[in-house]
C-alpha cells in the first residue's frame, strides 16, 4: 500500500497542466490518483503517451506505489439549467490498499471530485495530499478544505478558475504554486 496518496482534482482546463507537470513527479513510496470532473481519457492518454504506469480506480485493484490512478466521472449529461452533472463514483479502500465496494450513486451530483477525495481521506488520512488544479466551479474544494483542516495537505495551483479561486477563499492558509513549482512540493512532501 503507498505511504501517501495524492489526489489531483480538475475540469477539462487542468487535464493540460496535469499532463505536462504532474506525471514527472517521482512517486517513490506514494500513488497519485487523478479525478478529473470530465474526459479522463485525456489524462491517460498523456500518461500512456510518456510509458508512465496507471491504472483506473475498479473493484479489486490493489492501490500501488509508484503508480497512477485515474478516477472515472460516469453518464456525464448537461443538465437543464446547464450545469454538469453526473453519476458519483463512491468506493472504499481496505488496510491492504484494495479498492472494494465501487458504487455509481444514484442521486445525481455536480460534485464527485469531492466524493472521491473523500474515499480516499476515509483511508489515508493525514497522508493524503490533495492538489486542485483548474476548472470551473467548486467541485473538490469542500473535501480538501475538510482534508486540510484535518491533517492533510493542500496544494492549490496558482493557475486562474472557478476551482482555484473558490479553493483559496475557503482555505486561505493553503499552499499556492505555479504548476512548474508543484512536482518538486510533491516530492518534498512524499520524502518528509
Amino acid at each position: 500500500m503507498p505511504s501517501k496518496m495524492i489526489v489531483v482534482g480538475s475540469s477539462s482546463q487542468g487535464y493540460k497542466t496535469a499532463s505536462e507537470y504532474l506525471t514527472k513527479t517521482n512517486l517513490g513510496s506514494a500513488a497519485m490518483a487523478f479525478f478529473p470532473h470530465i474526459k479522463p481519457h485525456l489524462i491517460r492518454d498523456s500518461l500512456e503517451s510518456i510509458g508512465k504506469p496507471f491504472e483506473p480506480i475498479s473493484n479489486g485493484i490493489i492501490l500501488s506505489p509508484g503508480t497512477f490512478y485515474i478516477g472515472t466521472r460516469n453518464n456525464f449529461e448537461v443538465s437543464p439549467c446547464g450545469y454538469s452533472m453526473g453519476l458519483s463514483q463512491k468506493f472504499s479502500i481496505e488496510d491492504d490498499g484494495n479498492i472494494k465496494n465501487i458504487i455509481m450513486d444514484a442521486q445525481r451530483t455536480s460534485k464527485p471530485i469531492d466524493d472521491h477525495f473523500m474515499a480516499v481521506y476515509d483511508s489515508f488520512g493525514e497522508n493524503t495530499i490533495c492538489v486542485i488544479l483548474r476548472g470551473s466551479g467548486d467541485d473538490g474544494v469542500d473535501s480538501a478544505k475538510y482534508i486540510h483542516d484535518n491533517g492533510g495537505h493542500v496544494i492549490i495551483s496558482s493557475l486562474r478558475g472557478g476551482m482555484t479561486m473558490s479553493a483559496k477563499y475557503a482555505i486561505s492558509d493553503a499552499e499556492v504554486l505555479d504548476p512548474e513549482d508543484i512536482p518538486d512540493r510533491l516530492e518534498e512532501l512524499i520524502n518528509s
